[in-house]
């Protein structure tokens, strides 16, 4: 599953000069965990402020710090700015947030990241969970690559 790398895109230290870390701020947006995923890990979360317990099962939280290596990094973030999507016919979609400066080609390795990792999570719960899931800064840019669609 996820390991002590996940989520890191190495054009984002490049990048982040310029877009000064757009993805942890927080002034309208949160992260989203999956039903379990805060009570599972055993790294520190002192740096996530829970914002609503009981998201759909999962919880809202912000962070008040930015990560480091000994913290927990939720699955939110290890995949930015991808997220899974479940569009009105059942089938999984890709979306990107939008605050994210990075190219497509700089974003290519994270993509493939993204979508080994989430398809290790997906199951008929956390597909139900993602039907609920209101994100905030995201777009639809393409159909899931498997034999997910259409998850009824």
């Amino acid at each position: 599953m996820f390991n002590e790398n996940s989520g890191k895109i190495y054009a984002c230290r490049e990048k982040s000069k310029t877009c000064g870390y757009k993805c942890c701020s927080f002034s309208d947006n949160y992260i989203v965990m999956y039903p379990g995923e805060y009570e599972m890990t055993e790294l520190k979360k002192d740096h996530l402020q829970i914002i609503e317990n009981n998201y759909w099962g999962g919880k809202k939280v912000i962070c008040t710090t930015r990560c480091f290596d000994e913290d927990y990094k939720p699955i939110d973030c290890q995949s930015y700015p991808y997220f899974p999507f479940v569009d009105m016919d059942n089938n999984i979609k890709i979306q990107i947030g939008t605050k994210c400066p990075l190219t497509k080609n700089e974003l290519l390795n994270h993509k493939e990241h993204f979508l080994k990792n989430w398809e290790f999570l997906l199951s008929e719960q956390i597909i139900e969970w993602i039907k609920h899931i209101n994100l905030i800064g995201y777009k639809t840019i393409e159909d899931w690559p498997n034999e997910y669609n259409n998850c009824d």
